[in-house]
């Protein structure tokens, strides 16, 4: 396929997002740069979000309206990009916004011999409260470093957004969401995109994109719930997945090993807290606990008491969450 060179291909993803989507969608036709196709994929919302969508569409041609039946967000992004007309790609939740030189920033990164481009968000709170900022950086990497960048919890993180992909690589590569996956899908695929680039270009001091937080995400429920959800675990297979993808980049393997005993850990307490008994399930996640103990203990992905959780999880889980709560 030939893709529109210049052209940026925005998705948005949309499911019953009435309350965020008139901003959302203001701060999107209000871009500098004008060379955008907006298409909003509504994945069987029962809100009014889809008239919305078709409202705004009609009074921009560049607003691609498409629906079908809820599926969840990795199928909808992949639907999005099987539309996607541009050289580029850029993907915006229906629940954040983005400053009006947001695409502008995102496409003033992509040079000859770049690849992908990053830029910073911040995480806000409904309100507008400013929680957290993206860290800082400005270089040139290549796909070894990215990938540790990517991956640390101290990097610009696994996010979708905030990123500009290219078109030609994630078709050639054949890069998608993984369906069955529901929380480190995104980290995921952006560690498999990343692997197909040469040169990735990073400034985080363009901080466009307001990434709010709210509690209809799968990453707040599992922090929050009290009801576990199994489906949870997934994030630990995402990794799992993940250390096979950049087993050949040494030091972003490290941290991902480290991540997995401490997204084990995290989830053993939480089977503790929702009093979910699962013994094989536990068995599992101990197993791994062990199996990455090491770069737990001796990496920076996790503060003195997280580390301190793996290590006695490792030794006992009961006596962990037992420590834990007398604390």
């Amino acid at each position: 396929m030939d893709f529109q060179k210049g052209l940026v291909s925005i998705i948005i993803p949309v499911y019953n997002g009435e309350k965020y989507l008139n901003r959302c969608l203001d701060s999107v036709i209000g871009q500098s740069y004008a060379l955008i196709e907006i298409i909003l994929v509504d994945d069987g919302s029962v809100d009014s979000s889809l008239d919305i969508c078709r409202k705004y569409a009609s009074k921009d041609r560049r607003i691609y309206v498409e629906t079908k039946e809820n599926t969840g967000v990795s199928d909808t992004r992949n639907f999005g990009m099987s539309k996607a007309m541009g050289e580029f790609i850029v993907f915006i939740d229906c629940d954040d916004y983005v400053s009006s030189e947001y695409i502008s920033h995102l496409v003033s990164l992509m040079k000859d011999g770049i690849d992908m481009g990053v830029t910073g968000w911040i995480r806000e709170s409904v309100t507008g409260e400013v929680k957290s900022k993206c860290v800082s950086l400005k270089e040139t990497c290549d796909r070894d470093r990215t990938l540790e960048l990517t991956v640390s919890l101290s990097g610009f993180q696994g996010y979708p957004i905030s990123k500009i992909f290219r078109s030609s690589v994630l078709r050639s590569g054949n890069v998608l969401f993984d369906k069955d996956i529901t929380i480190f899908e995104d980290l995921l695929f952006c560690c498999t995109y990343i692997k197909l680039c040469n040169r990735i270009s990073i400034d985080t001091s363009f901080q466009d994109y307001h990434y709010v937080l709210h509690e209809r995400g799968s990453r707040y429920a599992s922090v929050h719930a009290r009801e576990f959800n199994k489906n949870w675990i997934t994030e630990v297979y995402s990794l799992d997945k993940l250390l096979v993808l950049i087993s050949g980049s040494s030091k972003a393997a490290k941290r991902v090993r480290a991540r997995i005993a401490l997204s084990s850990s995290f989830y053993i307490n939480r089977m503790f807290e929702c009093g979910y008994e699962d013994k094989e399930l536990q068995k599992s996640l101990v197993k791994k606990v062990r199996k990455n103990l090491f770069p737990a203990l001796f990496s920076s992905e996790g503060d003195a008491k997280w580390t301190m959780q793996v290590f006695l999880c490792s030794i006992s889980p009961k006596f962990e969450y037992w420590v834990k709560t007398k604390n």
